[in-house]
């Protein structure tokens, strides 16, 4: 059954009068635990919840589904590289801090800029329909198929270019397909077995 975590334990707590943020917490970190465990008594991996989870719990049922599909889709090699070339655009996007704006793709100059680029919108809507239709092991196998794109661009393009509109650009681009990769979860905490 989908519900909504956070919307029962406000309603539960309503009739009590009182302040009960701190309160509402507790129970959340409270279910999050209970969640943690009876995934681990199921078999999920820690590095799979703790990606999974990134997005949310709020919903237990739908963030059992992305932990499951992160499970499932872990070993395949396109996705290992993906996972590996995540955790490189986050702490690209974590050491250059906060920036904000929007990606202008006439900036584009390089052509594996343009080719991740055009690649991201190709696979965007198709990924956005998968998650809202839980259907995360396609969400994360049309995400996996941008490996080649993804190698290429950290092979031949410079991320911090000495040109500050050119980097802040490049980095625009990492933060859009950052922002769509974490909708499903955090595929940098993926553990690389072996």
């Amino acid at each position: 059954m989908r519900i909504c975590l956070r919307r029962l334990i406000d309603l539960s707590l309503k009739p009590y009068k009182l302040e009960s943020e701190g309160t509402a917490l507790a129970l959340h970190k409270f279910f999050e635990s209970r969640l943690r465990f009876l995934l681990e008594e199921m078999g999920y991996s820690y590095d799979c919840m703790n990606a999974g989870f990134s997005a949310g719990f709020d919903d237990p049922l739908d963030a059992m589904e992305r932990v499951r599909a992160l499970q499932n889709i872990r070993k395949a090699d396109d996705f290992v590289a993906l996972a590996l070339s995540f955790k490189r655009i986050q702490n690209i996007l974590n050491q250059a801090g906060s920036f904000d704006g929007d990606l202008n793709d006439s900036m584009l100059s390089e052509s594996a800029e343009r080719a991740l680029w055009e690649n991201y919108l190709g696979i965007q809507p198709e990924v956005q329909s998968a998650i809202r239709e839980h259907d995360y092991v396609r969400a994360l196998g049309v995400m996996a198929s941008m490996r080649q794109s993804v190698d290429r661009f950290f092979n031949e393009v410079l991320v911090m270019a000495e040109d500050q509109a050119m980097k802040k650009n490049r980095l625009l681009l990492l933060k859009e397909l950052a922002r769509l990769f974490s909708a499903v979860g955090n595929i940098s905490e993926i553990v690389r077995e072996g």
